[in-house]
Formats: structure tokens, sequence, C-alpha cells
């Protein structure tokens, strides 16, 4: 008896040690190297349409494994990854720096990108978690949410009625199902974190 307590005592603390492991190397994780990761992901917006889910999820596992060592990373460890980088992972583009997100509906590629890799790919292959898609991005001067951005592009460009469908539907679902809201809906502590943020990554890119 004496023996099963401390060997699952071990177990248990073996666990716990391995969780904070994770989550320090994960927080702690360079600028820089989210930068690169986010550049990645955007670089794959130009290609095949059917094949940006497969490059965006080679992109996030190399990542993975590089940085965490995580030798086979699940669904569940890409969707923490890109849940806890949500607002670092910012492209740099001819526009300016973007999120990948925001990026996606701003390039068309919402398709691929949000209903075929982060929907698709990660969120509808079992219970693992979902995609936190309050990610928060300057456009056009104000910051917005991904659902911000999305209304203002429906509002804003001129779409056939199938497109315009299709963003609907996608507006929909994220409001529905995957919790996603306006900029003026987050919390105090959200918004801070978002400009603590960018002040932070600002000091340590300049320092480069």
């Amino acid at each position: 008896m004496t023996r099963y307590f401390y060997s699952t005592h071990f177990k248990i603390l073996c666990c716990v040690l391995a969780v904070c492991l994770t989550a320090q190397a994960q927080a702690d994780a360079p600028f820089s190297t989210v930068t690169k990761l986010a550049n990645s992901l955007c670089s794959t917006f130009t290609s095949d349409p059917k094949e940006v889910k497969v490059l965006m999820n080679r992109q996030v596992e190399s990542f993975i494994k590089q940085y965490e060592g995580i030798a086979e990373p699940t669904r569940a460890d890409k969707i923490r990854v890109l849940n806890h980088y949500k607002n670092q992972l910012i492209c740099e583009t001819r526009e300016g720096e973007i999120n990948y997100m925001h990026q996606a509906l701003n390039r068309g590629k919402q398709n691929p990108v949000i209903n075929g890799f982060l929907i698709g790919e990660l969120i509808g292959q079992g219970d693992q978690g979902l995609i936190d898609f309050n990610a928060i991005s300057i456009m056009n001067g104000k910051r917005m949410t991904v659902l911000d951005y999305l209304n203002y592009r429906m509002e804003n460009s001129d779409w056939s009625e199938a497109s315009l469908q299709e963003l609907k539907s996608l507006k929909k679902m994220l409001t529905k199902y995957l919790h996603a809201k306006p900029l003026s809906a987050l919390s105090d502590e959200e918004k801070a974190a978002y400009e603590t943020m960018l002040i932070n990554r600002t000091k340590s890119l300049n320092a480069h």
C-alpha cells in the first residue's frame, strides 16, 4: 500500500512538473520566433487552397517540435499553441503587421485557413478544445477582433451573393459555436494584455 502510494504520488508530481515545464517553455518563446511562425503561416496563403491546411499544419507542428521538444504534437498541442500566441501571431505584410487570422480574411482565404485548417483540421476532429478566435489586430488604424474585421469586410467590399452567404455562414459559426466576440465585448484585462504585448513585442524586436 505504501509503495503504491509513493508510486502514484511520484507519477502525479511528474505530470505536474511536465505541465509546468511545457507552460514555461511556451510562455518564454521569443517574439522573433513567434513572428517567424506567423510569417510562415501567412506565406501559405498564396498556395493552392487544397494545400493550405496541410502546409499550415506542418508549420505549427514544426514550431512545437523545435521549440517545445514534443516529438509528435497532437491536435490539442496545436490548439494550445495557437491560442496562447493568438495575438502575437502577427504577419509582416506589404499592408503592415497583421494577425494571421485577419490576414486570411484580408486575402479572401477564410475558407482554407479558417474553415479548412482551424475548424476542419483542428477543432472538427475531436474534443481537444476550441480555437480562440478573439485575436486582436490593428486594421485600418483601428483595433479589431476577427469578428469585427469580418463584419467590416462584409460591409465594405463588393461580394457576389454566393461569397456574401459564405461569409454570413462563417460569422454564424464563429459567434454561435466558437464564442467569437467584437472588441467591445472583450474584458478590460484582455484588451490590456494585448496593449502590453504590443509594447513588449516592439521593444524585443527593436533590440535585435
